[in-house]
């Protein structure tokens, strides 16, 4: 799940340079850099399709917009996970059935040990409802910015009344195909809200605002971002380039031989 949430955060600055034609193949270089740690990340698009590769290489994600499906591949397992409205309830239900093991043990300790469990968790296991998901803002600085030759203006990212990051926003006409991108980006933001919307109510705690629908609220597309991580680092997402190559179509495509993974598996 956190690998998954985090590749979604990942796609919050895609807001980069893509043809009018969307059978055009792009490759995106963006550098993602965590304190002292710098990792390459490429994005390849084409066709209706993306996929995001690791450092390695591998392909470790792939957006289908035609029927908004999220695949998420372990090539170490030789399997995948398929990610779309259809089997929302399999995953649901998969926390459902956590949550309720969770309880039945929780019911089984002493008092004291409960009380004290119950306090390391934040509450989260007393039954009670789940907290508001606090929304997510843009707030402009009126300062400047530039990724890959791209101007932008920079605005701080909000949760509720806390500042969680930056995002430096280029406006749609200097970002070619921007369109494409963003209805790319809401068909994946709208997997994403109706999925935390549903966990939101077999979890009673507060959940992750929505990272990537939000963004576009700006009036642009990001193409720089800061975050701070659960861990208290800050981490930096920024495009390095972008061009437009040739790309092996069997990328979009499940290797042969891999077996899919239900989430209720």
């Amino acid at each position: 799940m956190r690998k998954l949430l985090h590749l979604f955060a990942g796609l919050v600055v895609l807001g980069l340079a893509l043809p009018q034609t969307i059978n055009a193949e792009i490759i995106l270089e963006l550098e993602e850099r965590d304190d002292d740690e710098v990792f390459p990340v490429t994005m390849l698009v084409a066709s209706g399709k993306l996929a995001a590769l690791d450092e390695d290489g591998a392909v470790e994600m792939i957006f289908d917009r035609a029927s908004s499906t999220i695949y998420t591949l372990d090539h170490n397992d030789r399997s995948y996970t398929r990610l779309n409205r259809e089997n929302v309830d399999a995953l649901v239900g998969q926390v459902d059935s956590a949550m309720a093991e969770m309880r039945r043990q929780l019911a089984a300790l002493p008092p004291e040990q409960r009380e004290m469990a119950e306090r390391m968790m934040g509450g989260m296991m007393g039954g009670g409802a789940a907290e508001a998901r606090l929304p997510r803002s843009m707030r402009a600085t009126g300062n400047r910015g530039e990724a890959a030759g791209i101007r932008c203006n920079w605005y701080d990212v909000l949760v509720g009344d806390e500042q969680v990051g930056t995002a430096c926003v280029a406006a749609a006409d200097a970002v070619p195909g921007g369109e494409e991108l963003v209805a790319m980006m809401t068909a994946m933001s709208e997997i994403y809200d109706e999925l935390l919307e549903r966990i939101a109510d077999s979890v009673p705690m507060a959940l992750p605002a929505n990272p990537i629908l939000p963004m576009t609220e700006a009036g642009g597309l990001p193409i720089r971002s800061t975050e701070r991580t659960e861990e208290g680092t800050e981490m930096e997402i920024v495009l390095l380039a972008v061009r437009e190559e040739a790309v092996d179509p069997a990328l979009f495509e499940i290797p042969a031989g891999y077996r899919e993974t239900r989430f209720d598996d």
